[in-house]
Order: C-alpha cells, then structure tokens, then sequence
C-alpha cells in the first residue's frame, strides 16, 4: 500500500466513521465538526457533512453479515473518499465490547481495505473499563485505542499528526470503477439522494437498505427501532446534576469508572455538555449539561445549541433536578426559562427530579402543596417527579426512575440476562 507524503500541518482532514451503532456515529460525526446539527437522521447509507477542517464519512453497518449489497457500499465510500481517507474511528457499541467480537470487526477492516490500514485505525471505547481490557489491541493490530472525549477535533488532529495519509489498494476493487463512481457522485452532488442511484447504463447496483444498525428495541406500536436512549439532565448549578448522572451511570448493567466530575462548589463545575454510556438492555447516552442560565458560562450559545440537539434526540427523556428544600429565587418558573432559553417544548419529556431525598420529612406531596412555584412545575410536567439519594448505593432508585418511562418495558428490556436492577 502506498502512502502520500504528509501535507503541510494543519489541513482537512476525511474522517471515516465506522460501526454498528447508528445513532453513536451520529453523536461521534457532529461532535468533530462541532455541528449537532451535520448528522440527525439515523441512515443506512452513506452520508457526510464538511466544515474548514474535517470532511466526515458516517458510513453504514458494513460488519452486518448479512447487509445486501456490501460491494456497492464499499465503491460508493472509496468513490467518496478518493484517494483514501486520514483516519478510520470505529466506534464500538457499549453492549459489543467484548474482545472477539472488536477483533472481528478490525479484522473486518483488514478484509476489505488490506492490513496496511491498521495505523490509520483508533478504535473509540464509551469507558475506562472498555478501554483497560482492549489497549492490548495496539499492540495486536498497531491500531489506536482511545476514550470517547469531548474534543474529538482536537484528538483526530493528535491521531493523524506526521502520519502518512492511507491510500487505497484496489486488490479487490478495480480503481478504474471507483474513479467513475466518484465522477458520477461528484457530477450529482446538487442531488441529495445521488448516493443512492446507480451509475446510467446498468454499470452499478443501486444501493440497497441494510438492516437496522447494532443492537435494538422497539416500542409496542411505534414500529421505532431503539438503539441508544438519551437521558439529559438540566438545572441550575448546585442542584446535583453531576451527582445525579453518576447516580444512573453507576447502576447500570455496564460497570464504568469515568464518571462526571461531581463536588460541592460556589461556581459551576461542569462548564459544557458532556455525554457518558451506560446499559440498561438498550445502551443508554446520559448527558450533563452546565447551568444554561448562568451569565458566568463561555461559549453560552454553542452550549445551548448543543444541549437542545441532545433534547431533541429520539428517544429522549429530559430530566429537570433540583434541589430538596426551599425553591430558591433564581428556580422559579424553571421549566418555561429553560424553554425560553433552549427554543424548544421539553415539558412533555421531562421528569422532575429532586435531589437529597434523604433530608425529606413526611410525604413529598405536602412539600409541593407548600410551595406553588414548585407545584406549577410538577403539574407542567404531568405530574411526573422523582426523588434521589445521591449518596446511596441503592439502584432501585434507578430502576424506579426508569420505569416512568413510557414504554418502558419494551425499551429497556433486559434481554434475559441477569442484573440488579433489571425492570421486572
């Protein structure tokens, strides 16, 4: 496999994003072109989105055994990314972490692009727990292992930096075949839905739809797969966001020690918002988020349009914590400042959820009743509200939250395996 030559430092780089977990690819994608908005819609095709700096690859499931068309999917992604791209991240899938089924798809890779692409390869794991069982990897297949960090720019950048650029090989595609699919794509780039056309005169299989990407559930009725759920947690500082989210993330099936930063503090700690995974039958993507009202956060904007990209998710539910006790002057009207402020109706997704139940007395019912602000909140929500002891070690706490849900059976169903704090 040839290499070209290092270009002068820095330039755009073509990111590849590969794996079997659609909606992770999405988050991935978005967060290296600091866009939440590049890629929306889970896609069994091909699809990309450029800035100055990066030309992004989100690419379909091309480890699912029994995808229909996987040589068109292949030309189409060597057409689009001609010569060869920078830099492949295969982003694992939480629930796949296991080493065989990893080497399986790295193997996978050496399959179809040759085993020259290896050093191009950073296999991104969701936890620290992941990351200690697989960094063997490196030294297996020469590939990267890395944690799923919040500036995945800058890290892309690291991964590439005095590295050779991949060339493609074309021992199993014809070059001349993927030059002319790239001068078919590039005369259609005015038509969105060019990479799913096949080139005139019979040359090429249209592409056809693969099957859904990773692991997933549906809702009784919604005809919806479910790959991953989004939990976002919003509140003004001090509430226990952070807390709260280590609260969830350590109850999950899947054990993990990179948990959010989380202390007693007069000035916000968490300063932008920052997802983690964990399981619960379905992989789940809990968010922390800063005090969005604060007029002490930089880059507000750029935080407030990521944070409604997260509230936006599908599915989604929003959790709005606050703190047990008085309902302090800058927590009134909460929910509609928070509405205001992210431009979008959450109220139909959210949960309250108070934080130090441990310091209630009597029945929590009576502490609504005593404060109307508080009260108008809970029925803007529903009626919907739970309590956290953030110090307990107690996941039922979890279980308890999860299961106002709806649905929530079919979507955090626990797939037969053991656990304790399955829903049943």
């Amino acid at each position: 496999m040839s290499a070209r030559k290092p270009p002068p430092y820095p330039q755009s780089l073509c990111v590849a994003v590969l794996g079997t977990a659609a909606q992770l690819k999405n988050d991935v994608g978005n967060r290296i072109l600091h866009d939440m908005k590049a890629f929306l819609r889970v896609s069994n095709h091909l699809t990309q989105s450029t800035n100055h700096n990066f030309h992004v690859i989100n690419t379909p499931n091309f480890f699912d055994e029994h995808c229909q068309s996987p040589d068109q999917q292949i030309i189409d992604f060597m057409a689009i990314s001609h010569p060869g791209p920078d830099l492949f991240i295969l982003v694992v899938d939480p629930a796949e972490t296991a080493e065989e089924k990893v080497v399986l798809q790295i193997t996978k890779l050496g399959d179809i692009f040759g085993e020259a692409v290896f050093p191009h390869v950073t296999v991104l794991l969701q936890d620290i727990d992941s990351y200690q069982s697989l960094h063997r990897l490196m030294d297996q297949f020469k590939v990267t292992v890395a944690l799923n960090k919040e500036n995945l720019a800058s890290e892309c950048r690291k991964w590439c930096y005095e590295r050779s650029s991949f060339l493609y090989q074309y021992s199993d595609y014809s070059e001349k075949v993927v030059k002319r699919r790239k001068n078919f794509l590039e005369n259609n780039s005015k038509n969105p839905t060019a990479l799913n056309k096949s080139e005139p005169q019979g040359q090429h299989p249209s592409n056809i739809a693969l099957p859904p990407n990773g692991p997933s559930h549906q809702a009784p009725g919604t005809g919806t797969k479910i790959t991953q759920y989004t939990m976002v947690l919003l509140g003004r500082c001090g509430a226990g966001k952070s807390a709260s989210g280590n609260t969830i993330l350590k109850a999950g099936e899947r054990k993990t020690t990179t948990l959010f930063q989380s202390e007693a503090s007069s000035v916000p700690v968490t300063k932008q918002c920052e997802p983690k995974f964990t399981q619960f039958g379905v992989p789940v993507r809990v968010v922390d988020t800063p005090d969005l009202l604060s007029n002490q956060l930089p880059n507000v904007e750029q935080q407030i349009a990521q944070c409604r990209e997260y509230c936006r998710s599908e599915p989604c539910t929003i959790l709005l914590v606050l703190q047990l006790g008085r309902l302090s002057e800058n927590e009134m009207g909460l929910l509609d400042r928070f509405e205001t402020t992210l431009g979008t109706r959450i109220r139909d997704r959210t949960i309250i959820l108070l934080t130090h139940a441990e310091d209630l007395k009597g029945d929590v019912r009576e502490y609504f009743n005593a404060s109307a602000p508080l009260l108008a909140m809970v029925e803007q929500c529903h009626h919907r509200y739970h309590l956290f002891n953030n110090n307990s070690p107690d996941r039922k706490q979890v279980k308890n939250l999860l299961k106002m849900i709806p649905n929530h059976e079919a979507i955090f169903k626990n797939d037969g395996k053991k656990d304790d704090c399955r829903l049943s």
